[in-house]
């Protein structure tokens, strides 16, 4: 083998020197293929050449975003972005959710740009978790896989079992059993509509009890019950219910 050309397969360090300023600017670990004259002792050209020349395996780009929010049923957008030469890269996918891994098929994803961007539907709880992907190419498979977090982020599950106590001529109290809170904080809210579709008012509260007062007695009353959170709105559990008569006032003659 010619003494100026080289094979690193593995963990080559890689050190680009700056001859006008005489230090090291940069250090590359990773698998390297390529040829080099030791042009830091040639002139400025030649490093730029040489170096543009070595064939690096991939390696996660810094600064892209690893967190991602998404509901259920709701599809994710996840780009892998990698650093390499040559950049025609094959992609790898893998997701871990704590039940086990396994490889995604390629046709939920796609090479936009020098990226790979995985389409992911998470039906269910079960299905969050943390997804792993590796570029490959010709000098070699990255050592290291880029991670991204599936973080539940979605509405709310609507309020079940909801019933009503305390019914009195100008108020009632309404208790529901909360959900799914879609993976975020969740508060909970009534509207109360007249018989003329007039809203008459909303109360928020921490928790899925509401005492609902200021009503006319012998009424008919629309409730709306609903759970939410920075994603929205759940869908509304809905009861109708009268209040009581008002007491009828007594009058007599006396003497």
């Amino acid at each position: 083998m010619d003494q100026n050309e080289f094979l690193l397969l593995y963990r080559l360090i890689l050190l680009s020197f700056d001859p006008d300023h005489g230090h090291i600017l940069d250090v590359h670990s990773g698998p390297v293929v390529g040829s080099s004259s030791c042009p830091a002792f040639h002139s400025n050209a030649g490093l730029d050449t040489d170096l543009a020349s070595l064939g690096v395996a991939p390696t996660c780009r810094p600064g892209q975003m690893t967190e991602f929010e998404v509901g259920r049923g709701e599809i994710a957008r996840i780009p892998c972005e990698v650093e390499a030469n040559p950049t025609q890269l094959n992609y790898t996918w893998r997701v871990d959710t704590g039940n086990g891994a396994h490889e995604i098929p390629q046709e939920h994803t796609q090479n936009e740009g020098g990226r790979s961007v995985l389409r992911y539907l998470p039906r269910t709880e079960a299905d969050f978790g943390i997804l792993y992907c590796w570029g490959q190419n010709n000098v070699g498979i990255q050592t290291e896989p880029c991670q991204y977090q599936l973080i539940p982020a979605g509405i709310p599950d609507k309020l079940t079992n909801c019933s009503l106590t305390n019914l009195t001529s100008m108020s009632f109290i309404i208790e529901c059993t909360e959900a799914y809170d879609g993976g975020l904080p969740q508060e909970f809210m009534i509207e109360v509509f007249n018989e003329n579709q007039k809203l008459v008012n909303t109360i928020i509260n921490r928790t899925p009890h509401f005492r609902v007062s200021g009503l006319d007695g012998g009424k008919l009353y629309k409730l709306r019950m609903f759970a939410f959170n920075k994603k929205g709105k759940s869908t509304p559990t809905m009861l109708r219910e009268r209040t009581l008569e008002p007491p009828k006032r007594r009058t007599g003659i006396y003497a």
